[in-house]
């Protein structure tokens, strides 16, 4: 039996739904988008989450409403009832309140019964197509808010009557490509509706679906629109060029994406023209335009990698991207600006998680760095150091997919790192050993550190025989897996790890034996597959000492600050007792003294009469 849904109504959902161990939460409902079918939520510290499917949002138990109105006690009460149902209980699903003319206009499909689809494996998937169909039926009337609707509730209903959760939905090919069109289809009529930012959130449910081929195509397209129609140029840009790589004959594609390129194009201009505002070129003694737009490129490059350095990533992307559009990048003159914008932008992007951007901006770090060298001119580097962004280029572009990119960039990364060797963190203060030290380097030297570790070479090797792996079959992949193995035992420097650093290398040793002892074992080399899963095995009581190790160490400190807590309070006590214990002898000897004095007053007289 499903609860209606208002504003206001306090319900359960994810923060992030895309991780894998889900934790839900209570949450409030902000807003309410009937023709979509989907929420926006608030959760408690302020986060609030935009264009929530149903499928992904849960009611509390009954009477969680009631509550508001009752005592302190009874609400915990019906609290642990609560908790209890939930435990025996499936949470229900939320469904909006009823949209009449929706609802008496639009006639949906049945879902399938369990013995139907027991029957007919094909019956769930003719339900969504059936559903897909009434879309686009209303796509064709106009009707847009109710085509978004019918769309998006066709995925989220097969996942509910079909599948035992949405995750399972989308493992099943036949079922993940239906739910990219429903997706794609919605973000077009959110097209045609101007809104942007719900066109954006569709494409990138449509993206989780692993569109393919021409579905791909329409969705890179679309998602393109949706930035650009968000005035979001950079990004938009990288997609319409992936689009127009994969289909260069695509018209409406080629109309977007030079769309997009003008926009940089005006926007650089106007970047320019804001560099050379902030120059005074009296008071710089500068001669030229150019010197001064170079001299404001230094110091807005400058302020973008102290924004990197300080995890600030979206604002250092609002520095770098508009250098890397304006004209001080451009040719062999630019060379050295771009190299340093476009290396900013990389890093900041991949660490947004955005591998396709990334990828691009790093690749032209690349070639521009390849412009200097074969110029014979000096590399400006930035602090962070050549192998970090080598092996950022590599794992974006294998997240992509471009794995012989991928195998190249890694050869060279793990090449420069161990000419290196490694990278010490710069910890001491300015001036130590006459050496001036600013804050910047000691930030940068943390990330030469880590890029330059075992535990990064480890990844870089696991990597590299993952490719080999694809590419060339499991015996190309040994030898790589062996080092991945040999350098993850190696871990971090010794006496520098932290507890929980050291929890990441036993991880990490864990895994590197397993992925090896699997390849063996693929190889038919049953003895050394044997000798890993013993070595697997050693790892796993080790790791399972320490946590035993640690769990004692976390009580003793709890006794111990138990028993510092008792000791307080018997200092306490005592210092109160030996405060009264004063009190009273000074009491007795005041007492004392008033009777000495009482009785001096008596004798006086008797003393007077006798000497009369």
């Amino acid at each position: 039996m499903a609860a209606s849904l208002r504003v206001g109504s306090r319900v359960l959902a994810c923060r992030e739904p895309e991780e894998e161990e889900e934790e839900w939460e209570e949450c409030q409902v902000v807003g309410v988008d009937v023709e979509s079918m989907m929420v926006s939520l608030r959760f408690d510290g302020g986060f609030v989450a935009h264009h929530v499917p149903l499928s992904r949002v849960r009611m509390l138990a009954a009477g969680g409403g009631e509550r508001e109105e009752k005592g302190e006690k009874e609400r915990e009460r019906e609290g642990e009832k609560d908790q209890a149902r939930n435990e025996e209980e499936e949470p229900r699903i939320v469904e909006l309140p009823v949209d009449d003319g929706y609802s008496a206009t639009i006639k949906l499909p049945t879902p399938p019964s369990a013995e139907e689809m027991a029957a007919d494996s094909e019956a769930k998937y003719r339900y969504v197509a059936e559903y897909k169909a009434v879309g686009n039926t209303l796509f064709k009337e106009g009707k847009y808010a109710w085509a978004i609707r019918t769309y998006t509730e066709a995925v989220d209903r097969l996942a509910r009557n079909c599948y035992s959760s949405r995750e399972r939905m989308l493992w099943d090919y036949f079922a993940r490509v239906p739910c990219a069109q429903c997706y794609s289809n919605a973000a077009l009529c959110a097209l045609k509706l101007s809104d942007y930012t719900h066109a954006e959130t569709l494409c990138e449910h449509a993206m989780e679906c692993r569109p393919e081929d021409g579905d791909l195509i329409k969705v890179l397209l679309r998602h393109g629109q949706a930035l650009l129609g968000q005035h979001e140029y950079e990004r938009a840009l990288p997609l319409l060029e992936r689009a127009a790589d994969r289909e260069p004959n695509n018209r409406a594609v080629r109309e977007e994406l030079l769309r997009a390129k003008k926009a940089i194009k005006e926007k650089a201009k106007a970047a320019d023209a804001q560099i050379f505002a902030n120059i005074d070129l009296h008071k710089s003694g500068l001669t030229s335009r150019r010197a001064a737009a170079e001299e404001g490129a230094k110091e807005r490059l400058e302020k973008g990698f102290d924004r990197l350095l300080d995890g600030n990533d979206a604002t250092s992307l609002a520095i770098f991207e508009p250098l890397l559009a304006s004209k001080l990048c451009a040719g062999v003159e630019g060379a050295g600006v771009r190299l340093q914008a476009a290396y900013g932008a990389g890093v900041a992007h991949y660490h947004l998680g955005r591998h396709d951007e990334a990828a691009r901006r790093l690749d032209l770090f690349l070639e521009a760095k390849q412009a200097l060298e074969n110029e014979g001119k000096e590399l400006p580097m930035p602090l962070m150091g050549l192998p970090l962004v080598l092996f950022y280029a590599a794992h974006a572009a294998y997240s992509t997919g471009a794995l012989t990119r991928a195998r190249s960039f890694l050869l060279s990364y793990l090449n420069e790192a161990k000419a290196l060797g490694p990278q010490q963190v710069l910890n001491m203060p300015d001036g130590w050993g006459g050496k001036k030290i600013t804050a910047a380097d000691r930030k940068a030297s943390r990330f030469r550190n880590r890029a330059c570790s075992n535990e990064a070479l480890a990844d870089g090797h696991t990597m590299l025989a993952l490719i080999h792996e694809r590419i060339d079959g499991p015996a190309a992949a040994l030898e790589d897996a062996k080092e991945a193995a040999k350098l993850a035992d190696l871990g971090g420097e010794p006496g520098s790890a932290t507890a929980h650093a050291e929890s990441r290398v036993d991880s990490q040793r864990l895994a590197a034996r397993e992925s090896l002892s699997k390849l063996l074992s693929v190889l038919g080399d049953a003895a050394g597959a044997e000798e890993q899963a013993a070595e697997v095995q050693c790892i796993q009581e080790e790791m399972q000492a320490k946590a035993a190790q640690k769990a004692q160490e976390e009580v003793k400190k709890v006794e111990e600050a138990q028993q510092d807590d008792a000791d307080a309070e018997e200092d306490e006590a005592l210092k109160i007792e030996a405060d009264g214990c004063d009190g009273d002898s000074k009491g007795a000897v005041m007492d004392r003294n008033a009777m000495d004095k009482e009785g001096a007053a008596e004798d006086a007289p008797m003393a007077r009469a006798e000497g009369a």
